[in-house]
């Protein structure tokens, strides 16, 4: 099979750096669909762990207002309390623009790093 390609370096880099992690949650990309009556969302990442626990992980990296602004929307109308969203602090994101959302939220500089995923996973 080809190897995945990916829509960032941020993506890119979080998958390399997690499959170094010694954990058995499986990293997969771009697996699921999300209908949202109209349009849809589709997470950067599915985890899966050998007992059937499922998450999700969307990376918000660098974006222009205009296109956060339609992604907040399209987070806030998928509801996924499975989805965890990982936001760099270069976004002009903060607190009141997520409370609507129902999952985790972790906040990075730079680069995301994958066990700060995994404490939200295993606390």
């Amino acid at each position: 099979a080809a190897p995945p390609t990916y829509d960032s370096l941020l993506e890119a880099s979080f998958a390399q750096r997690w499959a170094k992690l010694d954990t058995p949650w499986v990293l997969e990309r771009e697996v699921e669909i999300v209908d949202l009556k109209g349009t849809v969302f589709v997470p950067d990442f599915a985890l899966r762990h050998p007992d059937g626990r499922v998450a999700h992980v969307e990376i918000m990296g660098f974006w222009h207002p205009d296109y956060l602004r339609r992604k907040l929307d399209k987070l806030r109308r998928a509801a996924m309390p499975d989805l965890i969203l990982a936001v760099s602090d270069r976004l002009n994101v903060g607190a009141d623009d997520l409370d609507a959302l129902p999952g985790p939220v972790v906040f990075f500089k730079g680069k995301l790093e994958p066990r700060h995923v995994l404490a939200v996973l295993e606390p």
